[in-house]
Protein backbone atom coordinates (compact mmCIF):
# COMPACT_ATOMS: atom_id res chain seq x y z
CA UNK A 1 0.00 0.00 0.00
CA UNK A 2 0.99 3.53 -0.94
CA UNK A 3 -0.18 7.02 0.23
CA UNK A 4 -0.53 9.89 -2.03
CA UNK A 5 -1.91 13.42 -1.36
CA UNK A 6 -4.12 15.46 -4.03
CA UNK A 7 -6.60 18.72 -3.76
CA UNK A 8 -9.84 19.37 -5.59
CA UNK A 9 -9.75 22.52 -7.22
CA UNK A 10 -11.75 25.27 -5.12
CA UNK A 11 -12.16 29.12 -4.87
CA UNK A 12 -13.87 29.39 -2.18
CA UNK A 13 -11.89 26.71 0.49
CA UNK A 14 -14.92 25.20 1.47
CA UNK A 15 -16.12 21.96 -1.21
CA UNK A 16 -19.80 20.98 -0.83
CA UNK A 17 -20.39 17.72 -1.07
CA UNK A 18 -24.49 17.80 -1.04
CA UNK A 19 -23.78 18.69 -5.13
CA UNK A 20 -21.16 15.32 -4.86
CA UNK A 21 -22.40 13.44 -8.59
CA UNK A 22 -23.69 16.96 -10.41
CA UNK A 23 -20.38 17.11 -12.54
CA UNK A 24 -21.27 14.85 -15.76
CA UNK A 25 -17.70 14.55 -17.27
CA UNK A 26 -16.41 12.37 -18.37
CA UNK A 27 -19.59 9.93 -17.83
CA UNK A 28 -23.02 11.42 -15.28
CA UNK A 29 -22.49 9.08 -11.79
CA UNK A 30 -25.29 6.57 -11.56
CA UNK A 31 -25.97 7.24 -7.88
CA UNK A 32 -28.09 6.08 -5.18
CA UNK A 33 -27.52 8.65 -2.30
CA UNK A 34 -28.89 10.88 0.08
CA UNK A 35 -26.01 13.32 0.57
CA UNK A 36 -27.83 16.25 -1.16
CA UNK A 37 -30.98 16.03 1.04
CA UNK A 38 -28.59 16.31 4.14
CA UNK A 39 -27.72 12.27 4.75
CA UNK A 40 -24.04 11.49 4.69
CA UNK A 41 -24.07 8.44 2.04
CA UNK A 42 -23.43 8.27 -1.71
CA UNK A 43 -22.90 5.36 -3.68
CA UNK A 44 -22.46 5.91 -7.44
CA UNK A 45 -20.53 4.45 -10.40
CA UNK A 46 -19.46 6.19 -13.38
CA UNK A 47 -18.14 4.52 -16.56
CA UNK A 48 -14.78 5.87 -17.60
CA UNK A 49 -12.50 5.33 -20.81
CA UNK A 50 -9.55 5.60 -19.82
CA UNK A 51 -7.66 4.83 -23.30
CA UNK A 52 -4.19 6.41 -24.31
CA UNK A 53 -5.06 6.10 -28.27
CA UNK A 54 -5.20 8.78 -30.03
CA UNK A 55 -6.63 8.99 -33.15
CA UNK A 56 -6.91 12.22 -35.29
CA UNK A 57 -10.62 13.98 -35.06
CA UNK A 58 -11.92 11.26 -33.22
CA UNK A 59 -10.19 10.34 -30.10
CA UNK A 60 -12.57 12.57 -28.31
CA UNK A 61 -15.23 10.13 -29.11
CA UNK A 62 -15.40 7.67 -26.30
CA UNK A 63 -17.32 5.10 -28.23
CA UNK A 64 -15.09 5.53 -31.19
CA UNK A 65 -11.67 4.88 -29.24
CA UNK A 66 -13.16 2.00 -27.83
CA UNK A 67 -14.25 0.70 -31.88
CA UNK A 68 -10.81 1.06 -32.48
CA UNK A 69 -9.27 -0.64 -29.44
CA UNK A 70 -11.45 -3.38 -29.58
CA UNK A 71 -11.06 -4.14 -33.73
CA UNK A 72 -7.53 -2.63 -34.14
CA UNK A 73 -5.27 -2.70 -31.31
CA UNK A 74 -7.17 -5.90 -29.30
CA UNK A 75 -7.55 -3.92 -25.81
CA UNK A 76 -10.30 -2.39 -23.75
CA UNK A 77 -9.84 0.87 -22.23
CA UNK A 78 -12.85 0.96 -20.78
CA UNK A 79 -13.70 1.22 -16.43
CA UNK A 80 -16.45 1.53 -13.81
CA UNK A 81 -15.60 3.51 -11.16
CA UNK A 82 -17.67 2.46 -7.99
CA UNK A 83 -17.53 5.11 -4.99
CA UNK A 84 -18.52 5.02 -1.65
CA UNK A 85 -18.55 8.10 0.12
CA UNK A 86 -19.75 9.09 3.46
CA UNK A 87 -19.94 12.62 5.27
CA UNK A 88 -18.63 13.07 8.85
CA UNK A 89 -20.99 14.14 11.41
CA UNK A 90 -19.73 17.80 11.32
CA UNK A 91 -19.73 17.59 7.33
CA UNK A 92 -16.18 19.11 7.02
CA UNK A 93 -14.88 15.58 5.69
CA UNK A 94 -15.56 12.74 3.74
CA UNK A 95 -14.18 9.41 4.04
CA UNK A 96 -14.80 6.12 1.56
CA UNK A 97 -13.49 4.14 -1.29
CA UNK A 98 -12.92 4.15 -4.62
CA UNK A 99 -12.94 0.09 -6.63
CA UNK A 100 -12.42 0.60 -10.28
CA UNK A 101 -13.49 -2.39 -12.48
CA UNK A 102 -12.98 -3.46 -16.30
CA UNK A 103 -15.42 -4.16 -18.44
CA UNK A 104 -15.56 -8.17 -17.83
CA UNK A 105 -15.02 -7.67 -14.12
CA UNK A 106 -17.88 -5.14 -13.88
CA UNK A 107 -20.00 -6.91 -16.16
CA UNK A 108 -20.27 -10.06 -13.67
CA UNK A 109 -20.04 -7.90 -10.73
CA UNK A 110 -22.53 -6.11 -11.38
CA UNK A 111 -26.00 -8.52 -11.11
CA UNK A 112 -25.08 -8.80 -7.81
CA UNK A 113 -24.13 -5.45 -6.89
CA UNK A 114 -27.20 -3.64 -8.15
CA UNK A 115 -29.79 -4.65 -5.30
CA UNK A 116 -27.82 -3.06 -2.54
CA UNK A 117 -26.25 -0.06 -4.91
CA UNK A 118 -30.34 0.49 -5.32
CA UNK A 119 -30.99 0.36 -2.47
CA UNK A 120 -32.93 3.35 -0.09
CA UNK A 121 -30.00 5.18 1.35
CA UNK A 122 -32.64 6.36 4.30
CA UNK A 123 -32.38 2.87 5.44
CA UNK A 124 -28.40 2.54 6.43
CA UNK A 125 -28.30 3.05 9.86
CA UNK A 126 -25.57 5.60 10.89
CA UNK A 127 -22.74 3.56 11.48
CA UNK A 128 -23.20 1.90 8.23
CA UNK A 129 -19.83 0.72 6.99
CA UNK A 130 -20.65 0.81 3.20
CA UNK A 131 -17.85 -0.99 1.82
CA UNK A 132 -19.33 -3.95 3.94
CA UNK A 133 -22.58 -3.30 2.98
CA UNK A 134 -21.43 -4.86 -0.44
CA UNK A 135 -20.62 -8.65 -1.83
CA UNK A 136 -17.28 -8.81 -0.80
CA UNK A 137 -16.82 -11.10 -3.25
CA UNK A 138 -18.05 -8.90 -6.12
CA UNK A 139 -15.90 -5.63 -4.87
CA UNK A 140 -13.03 -8.23 -4.79
CA UNK A 141 -13.53 -8.47 -8.88
CA UNK A 142 -11.88 -4.99 -9.04
CA UNK A 143 -9.00 -3.95 -10.64
CA UNK A 144 -7.48 -2.00 -8.02
CA UNK A 145 -9.20 0.12 -5.05
CA UNK A 146 -8.20 2.83 -2.62
CA UNK A 147 -9.64 4.51 0.31
CA UNK A 148 -9.66 8.02 0.86
CA UNK A 149 -10.72 11.39 3.18
CA UNK A 150 -11.51 14.62 1.63
CA UNK A 151 -12.01 17.43 3.72
CA UNK A 152 -13.65 20.36 2.87
CA UNK A 153 -10.95 22.67 1.92
CA UNK A 154 -9.91 19.99 -1.14
CA UNK A 155 -7.29 18.26 0.48
CA UNK A 156 -7.51 14.34 -0.42
CA UNK A 157 -5.48 11.74 1.31
CA UNK A 158 -5.53 8.39 -0.95
CA UNK A 159 -4.10 4.99 0.11
CA UNK A 160 -4.08 2.17 -2.66
CA UNK A 161 -5.42 -1.15 -1.22
CA UNK A 162 -5.39 -3.07 -4.07
CA UNK A 163 -3.69 -3.32 -7.32
CA UNK A 164 -2.38 -5.62 -10.02
CA UNK A 165 0.85 -5.28 -9.88
CA UNK A 166 1.41 -9.02 -9.89
CA UNK A 167 0.58 -9.40 -13.62
CA UNK A 168 3.18 -6.49 -14.33
CA UNK A 169 6.30 -8.09 -13.68
CA UNK A 170 8.40 -5.45 -15.34
CA UNK A 171 7.02 -2.65 -14.57
CA UNK A 172 8.07 -0.29 -12.24
CA UNK A 173 5.89 -0.26 -8.95
CA UNK A 174 5.84 2.97 -7.54
CA UNK A 175 5.09 4.06 -11.11
CA UNK A 176 1.62 1.67 -11.30
CA UNK A 177 0.94 2.75 -7.92
CA UNK A 178 1.19 6.12 -8.39
CA UNK A 179 -1.26 6.05 -11.99
CA UNK A 180 -4.01 4.50 -9.79
CA UNK A 181 -4.38 6.44 -6.92
CA UNK A 182 -3.97 9.39 -9.55
CA UNK A 183 -7.45 7.79 -11.38
CA UNK A 184 -8.55 7.83 -7.91
CA UNK A 185 -8.14 11.05 -7.20
CA UNK A 186 -9.73 12.24 -10.99
CA UNK A 187 -12.70 10.43 -10.10
CA UNK A 188 -12.81 12.18 -6.78
CA UNK A 189 -12.35 15.51 -8.55
CA UNK A 190 -14.96 14.80 -10.96
CA UNK A 191 -17.79 13.66 -8.53
CA UNK A 192 -16.62 17.00 -6.43
CA UNK A 193 -15.35 19.72 -9.22
CA UNK A 194 -16.75 21.66 -11.74
CA UNK A 195 -14.33 22.34 -14.59
CA UNK A 196 -15.26 26.04 -14.93
CA UNK A 197 -11.86 27.55 -15.74
CA UNK A 198 -9.98 24.58 -17.71
CA UNK A 199 -10.82 21.68 -20.19
CA UNK A 200 -12.31 18.98 -18.31
CA UNK A 201 -10.15 16.68 -20.19
CA UNK A 202 -7.12 18.35 -18.48
CA UNK A 203 -6.75 15.57 -15.78
CA UNK A 204 -3.15 16.55 -14.90
CA UNK A 205 -3.76 20.24 -14.39
CA UNK A 206 -3.03 19.25 -10.86
CA UNK A 207 -1.68 15.50 -9.77
CA UNK A 208 -1.10 13.73 -6.64
CA UNK A 209 2.08 13.61 -4.90
CA UNK A 210 3.44 11.57 -1.99
CA UNK A 211 3.91 13.82 0.74
CA UNK A 212 2.27 17.52 1.82
CA UNK A 213 5.31 19.42 0.93
CA UNK A 214 5.72 18.04 -2.48
CA UNK A 215 2.06 18.97 -2.55
CA UNK A 216 1.88 22.10 -1.86
CA UNK A 217 4.84 23.04 -3.54
CA UNK A 218 4.19 21.02 -6.89
CA UNK A 219 0.33 22.55 -7.22
CA UNK A 220 1.64 25.85 -6.89
CA UNK A 221 3.88 25.82 -9.82
CA UNK A 222 1.31 23.39 -11.79
CA UNK A 223 -0.77 26.23 -11.47
CA UNK A 224 1.06 29.20 -11.77
CA UNK A 225 3.04 27.85 -14.88
CA UNK A 226 -0.80 26.81 -16.49
CA UNK A 227 -1.92 30.64 -15.55
CA UNK A 228 1.29 31.88 -17.70
CA UNK A 229 1.03 29.66 -20.26
CA UNK A 230 -2.96 30.90 -20.88
CA UNK A 231 -2.22 34.61 -20.65
CA UNK A 232 0.58 34.40 -23.51
CA UNK A 233 -2.24 32.75 -25.83
CA UNK A 234 -3.92 36.06 -27.47
CA UNK A 235 -7.21 35.84 -26.86
CA UNK A 236 -9.92 37.01 -24.87
CA UNK A 237 -11.14 33.68 -23.81
CA UNK A 238 -7.49 32.45 -22.44
CA UNK A 239 -7.21 35.98 -20.94
CA UNK A 240 -10.52 35.10 -18.48
CA UNK A 241 -9.54 31.22 -18.34
CA UNK A 242 -5.76 32.55 -16.62
CA UNK A 243 -7.58 34.36 -13.88
CA UNK A 244 -10.14 31.76 -13.00
CA UNK A 245 -6.57 29.56 -13.10
CA UNK A 246 -4.51 32.13 -10.51
CA UNK A 247 -8.43 32.01 -8.21
CA UNK A 248 -7.61 28.46 -7.61
CA UNK A 249 -4.42 29.20 -7.36
CA UNK A 250 -4.69 31.97 -4.57
CA UNK A 251 -7.39 29.68 -2.95
CA UNK A 252 -4.69 26.59 -2.35
CA UNK A 253 -2.33 29.51 -0.63
CA UNK A 254 -4.75 30.67 1.60
CA UNK A 255 -6.16 27.55 2.73
CA UNK A 256 -3.46 24.94 2.86
CA UNK A 257 -0.52 26.95 3.23
CA UNK A 258 0.80 29.11 6.10
CA UNK A 259 2.47 32.09 6.03
CA UNK A 260 5.66 30.83 6.13
CA UNK A 261 5.18 29.04 3.51
CA UNK A 262 3.83 31.25 1.37
CA UNK A 263 6.88 33.26 1.86
CA UNK A 264 9.03 30.70 0.92
CA UNK A 265 7.15 30.07 -2.55
CA UNK A 266 6.60 33.78 -3.58
CA UNK A 267 4.93 34.41 -6.67
CA UNK A 268 3.93 37.89 -8.21
CA UNK A 269 0.32 36.80 -8.45
CA UNK A 270 -0.75 40.20 -8.03
CA UNK A 271 1.38 41.72 -10.79
CA UNK A 272 0.33 39.20 -13.14
CA UNK A 273 -3.63 39.47 -12.57
CA UNK A 274 -2.75 43.40 -13.15
CA UNK A 275 -0.78 42.86 -16.40
CA UNK A 276 -3.39 40.35 -17.76
CA UNK A 277 -6.86 42.72 -16.58
CA UNK A 278 -4.35 45.89 -18.45
CA UNK A 279 -3.93 43.93 -21.48
CA UNK A 280 -7.78 42.58 -21.91
CA UNK A 281 -9.29 45.43 -23.40
CA UNK A 282 -6.63 45.55 -25.87
CA UNK A 283 -6.94 41.90 -26.34
CA UNK A 284 -10.81 42.04 -26.96
CA UNK A 285 -10.58 44.88 -29.42
CA UNK A 286 -8.07 43.12 -31.63
CA UNK A 287 -10.08 40.03 -32.11
CA UNK A 288 -13.12 42.72 -33.33
CA UNK A 289 -10.97 43.30 -36.12
CA UNK A 290 -8.85 40.16 -36.88
CA UNK A 291 -8.17 37.93 -39.24
CA UNK A 292 -10.46 35.20 -37.32
CA UNK A 293 -13.31 37.24 -36.80
CA UNK A 294 -13.77 37.79 -41.25
CA UNK A 295 -12.99 34.33 -41.78
CA UNK A 296 -15.40 33.85 -39.41
CA UNK A 297 -17.51 35.84 -41.42
CA UNK A 298 -16.59 34.56 -44.51
CA UNK A 299 -17.18 30.65 -43.36
CA UNK A 300 -20.72 31.98 -41.99
CA UNK A 301 -21.71 33.55 -45.47
CA UNK A 302 -20.63 30.24 -47.17
CA UNK A 303 -22.77 27.71 -45.62
CA UNK A 304 -26.10 30.73 -46.06
CA UNK A 305 -24.81 30.36 -49.54
CA UNK A 306 -24.99 26.40 -49.62
CA UNK A 307 -27.97 26.84 -47.31
CA UNK A 308 -29.86 28.60 -50.05
CA UNK A 309 -29.02 26.46 -52.84
CA UNK A 310 -30.61 23.66 -50.83
CA UNK A 311 -33.53 25.24 -50.32
CA UNK A 312 -34.09 26.48 -53.63
CA UNK A 313 -33.53 23.31 -55.43
CA UNK A 314 -35.51 21.76 -52.98
CA UNK A 315 -38.48 24.24 -54.02
CA UNK A 316 -38.07 24.08 -57.58
CA UNK A 317 -39.39 20.86 -59.87
CA UNK A 318 -37.37 19.37 -62.66
CA UNK A 319 -34.82 22.41 -62.67
CA UNK A 320 -37.47 24.83 -63.66
CA UNK A 321 -35.49 27.79 -62.76
CA UNK A 322 -35.29 31.71 -64.25
CA UNK A 323 -31.58 31.85 -64.28
CA UNK A 324 -29.82 33.63 -67.27
CA UNK A 325 -28.14 31.22 -69.91
CA UNK A 326 -24.77 32.73 -68.74
CA UNK A 327 -25.31 30.75 -65.20
CA UNK A 328 -26.13 27.45 -66.77
CA UNK A 329 -23.77 26.14 -64.46
CA UNK A 330 -26.18 27.34 -61.52
CA UNK A 331 -29.10 25.31 -63.28
CA UNK A 332 -26.99 22.46 -63.35
CA UNK A 333 -25.56 22.35 -59.81
CA UNK A 334 -29.66 22.88 -59.15
CA UNK A 335 -29.83 19.69 -61.64
CA UNK A 336 -27.18 17.63 -59.64
CA UNK A 337 -28.58 18.61 -55.96
CA UNK A 338 -32.37 17.07 -57.21
CA UNK A 339 -30.95 14.11 -58.93
CA UNK A 340 -28.69 13.11 -55.99
CA UNK A 341 -29.71 14.90 -52.52
CA UNK A 342 -27.65 12.34 -50.08
CA UNK A 343 -24.59 12.70 -52.20
CA UNK A 344 -24.77 16.33 -52.28
CA UNK A 345 -25.79 16.70 -48.76
CA UNK A 346 -22.85 14.94 -47.87
CA UNK A 347 -20.01 16.65 -50.16
CA UNK A 348 -21.48 20.02 -49.23
CA UNK A 349 -21.01 18.63 -45.05
CA UNK A 350 -17.24 17.90 -46.04
CA UNK A 351 -16.65 21.14 -47.90
CA UNK A 352 -18.12 23.17 -44.83
CA UNK A 353 -15.55 21.22 -42.88
CA UNK A 354 -12.92 21.25 -44.74
CA UNK A 355 -13.53 25.49 -44.71
CA UNK A 356 -13.40 25.08 -40.67
CA UNK A 357 -10.33 23.45 -40.64
CA UNK A 358 -8.47 25.15 -43.59
CA UNK A 359 -9.54 29.02 -42.93
CA UNK A 360 -9.14 29.00 -39.22
CA UNK A 361 -6.42 30.83 -38.20
CA UNK A 362 -6.64 28.98 -34.49
CA UNK A 363 -8.03 25.74 -34.90
CA UNK A 364 -7.31 23.11 -32.13
CA UNK A 365 -8.59 20.02 -34.17
CA UNK A 366 -6.46 20.84 -36.96
CA UNK A 367 -3.54 21.99 -34.50
CA UNK A 368 -4.35 18.32 -33.06
CA UNK A 369 -3.38 16.53 -36.16
CA UNK A 370 -0.02 17.64 -36.39
CA UNK A 371 0.87 16.50 -32.58
CA UNK A 372 -0.99 13.20 -32.70
CA UNK A 373 0.68 12.63 -35.49
CA UNK A 374 3.90 13.11 -34.16
CA UNK A 375 2.93 11.67 -30.82
CA UNK A 376 2.10 8.43 -32.08
CA UNK A 377 5.26 7.63 -34.57
CA UNK A 378 7.20 7.68 -31.20
CA UNK A 379 5.02 6.84 -28.57
CA UNK A 380 4.30 2.68 -30.14
CA UNK A 381 6.96 0.22 -29.62
CA UNK A 382 5.31 -1.38 -32.15
CA UNK A 383 5.65 0.76 -35.54
CA UNK A 384 2.97 -0.97 -37.69
CA UNK A 385 0.48 0.84 -35.22
CA UNK A 386 1.98 4.66 -35.70
CA UNK A 387 1.74 3.93 -39.38
CA UNK A 388 -2.14 2.63 -39.04
CA UNK A 389 -2.94 5.68 -37.55
CA UNK A 390 -1.22 8.13 -39.88
CA UNK A 391 -2.25 6.28 -42.94
CA UNK A 392 -5.99 6.14 -41.93
CA UNK A 393 -5.84 10.07 -41.08
CA UNK A 394 -4.41 10.59 -44.77
CA UNK A 395 -6.95 8.32 -46.58
CA UNK A 396 -9.61 9.90 -44.50
CA UNK A 397 -8.24 13.62 -46.22
CA UNK A 398 -7.70 11.93 -49.22
CA UNK A 399 -11.41 10.42 -49.95
CA UNK A 400 -12.70 14.05 -48.99
CA UNK A 401 -10.93 15.98 -51.49
CA UNK A 402 -11.92 13.46 -54.47
CA UNK A 403 -15.47 13.36 -53.53
CA UNK A 404 -15.13 17.48 -53.44
CA UNK A 405 -13.30 17.46 -57.04
CA UNK A 406 -16.26 14.97 -58.28
CA UNK A 407 -18.87 16.87 -57.00
CA UNK A 408 -17.20 20.02 -59.20
CA UNK A 409 -16.94 18.13 -61.94
CA UNK A 410 -20.58 17.03 -62.31
CA UNK A 411 -22.10 20.14 -61.15
CA UNK A 412 -19.81 21.89 -64.27
CA UNK A 413 -20.35 19.33 -66.38
CA UNK A 414 -24.08 19.54 -66.27
CA UNK A 415 -27.23 16.81 -65.61
CA UNK A 416 -27.35 13.77 -67.90
CA UNK A 417 -29.09 13.11 -70.66
CA UNK A 418 -32.14 11.49 -70.22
Amino acid sequence: MAQFFGWVPNVAGKLSFTLSGTSAYPRQFYQSANISSGGRYFVGYQFRNLSDTTFPFFSEWPLIRSLLDNFVFNKDGNFVFLCLLKVATDRESARGRIYAFDSDGWKVAYPKLSEPLNQIPEMWEEDTVLHEALPGPELARSSYSARFEIRRDGLVSLQTLSTPLQSALNANVERLEHAFAAQTYFCLRDLLHTHRFHSPSSDTIIDVYPDLDTLKRQVNYGLMRRAIAMRRVQTAEAQQRSLGIISYLRAFRENMMTEEERKSLYFSIDATVASIQAGLPLIVAGEGRSLKNRLDGFRTKIITFVSLIFGYAALIEDSKVLIPEQFSWLKSVFAFIQERVGIALIIAILSMWFFQVLLSVKFEKRDNVVRTSSRVALAFTVRRFAVFEILVAALFFFISLVLMGWMIHKALSGPNPA
